[in-house]
C-alpha cells in the first residue's frame, strides 16, 4: 500500500546570531498539521524547552548541533502516530562554508524507507557551487529522498545543479507564487523540494489547480503574530520572525 506523508518546510529567520532569540510561539500551531516538519535557519532559542515540551507529545524532534557565528541549526519533527522509526542521523560541520546547513534522517515507515534532508544553502562568500555539489552527492547516495529547504536560488538553477536524475518541485512561479520578498520589492521562490525514488508529489490544498506540486503558505503574516500592517508582499525585515513562506505538500512512497 502507498504511504502518504504531509510535509512542510519553513525558514524561521533566526539568522544564527540573534542574542536571546526566541522561537515565535505561533510556529507550533503552524506546523502541527503535518507528518514531517522541517525548520531551517532555526535556532534552539531561550524558549527551546517550552517549545520542545509542547511538541514532543505528538512529534519526535531532531535538531542539528547548536552553532553560532552567523550559522544556523536545522530542526526536523516527525509525527509519532505515523510510526516513523529513525535508523540513522547525519549532521555535518556547519562551520565549513563549503557545506550547507544540513540535517539528514534515514527513517523507516511501515515497509518503506526514506531519507529526509533539511538544508539551507549559505550565502557567505563564493561557496554556493561547492555546497550544491555536496548536497547532490548526499542525495545520490540514498535510495528514496525528500530534501527540502532554502536553496537560495531559482528552481531552474537548482535543477541544473542537481542534474537529470533528481527532480525539483515547488509552487508555480508564473502563477504568482513566491517564498521571499527582497528589499527592492522583487519576489522570488527560494524554498524547494528535491526528490528521488518518490512515487508521487502533489499539493492537497485549495490552490492545487494553480500549483499542483506544492504551495507557499503566507497565512502566518498577521498583526496578531507581530507583523503589524505588513502583508506577504512586503519585505519582512523583522528580527526574530519568519520572513519566508511555508512550503507545503504531500509525498507518496
Amino acid at each position: 500500500m502507498p504511504v502518504q506523508l504531509k510535509y512542510l518546510e519553513w525558514n524561521l529567520n533566526a539568522r544564527g546570531n540573534y542574542i536571546n532569540y526566541t522561537i515565535p510561539p505561533f510556529v507550533i500551531d503552524c506546523i502541527k498539521s503535518v507528518d514531517i516538519a522541517v525548520l531551517v535557519e532555526f535556532q534552539s532559542g531561550t524558549n527551546w524547552y517550552e517549545f520542545r515540551s509542547k511538541l514532543e507529545p505528538e512529534y519526535i524532534l531532531c535538531v542539528s548541533p547548536y552553532v553560532s557565528d552567523h550559522f544556523n541549526q536545522v530542526c526536523i519533527a516527525l509525527r509519532r502516530n505515523r510510526n516513523i522509526k529513525i535508523e540513522n542521523i547525519w549532521v555535518n560541520n556547519v562551520f565549513n562554508k563549503n557545506i550547507p546547513e544540513f540535517l539528514q534522517l534515514d527513517v523507516k515507515i511501515d515497509d518503506k524507507t526514506l531519507s529526509i534532508i533539511g538544508t539551507r544553502i549559505k550565502t557567505q562568500g563564493n561557496s554556493k557551487p561547492a555546497q550544491y555539489d555536496f548536497l547532490k552527492k548526499c542525495i545520490e547516495c540514498s535510495e528514496n529522498i525528500l530534501c527540502v529547504g532554502d536553496f537560495n536560488c531559482t528552481s531552474k538553477t537548482l535543477q541544473q545543479k542537481m542534474g537529470n536524475t533528481l527532480d525539483v518541485y515547488g509552487p508555480r512561479m508564473p502563477n504568482g507564487y513566491f517564498s521571499y520578498v527582497f528589499e527592492d520589492n522583487y519576489s522570488q521562490g527560494l524554498d524547494w523540494v528535491i526528490t528521488k525514488g518518490i512515487q508521487k508529489i502533489y499539493n492537497p490544498y485549495q490552490d492545487q489547480k494553480n500549483s499542483p506540486f506544492a504551495t507557499y503558505d503566507w497565512s502566518f503574516v498577521s498583526q496578531a503574530n507581530g507583523y503589524g500592517d505588513k502583508t506577504k508582499h512586503d519585505f519582512l525585515n523583522i528580527s526574530g520572525l519568519p520572513d519566508h513562506a511555508i512550503l507545503k505538500g504531500i509525498i507518496e512512497l
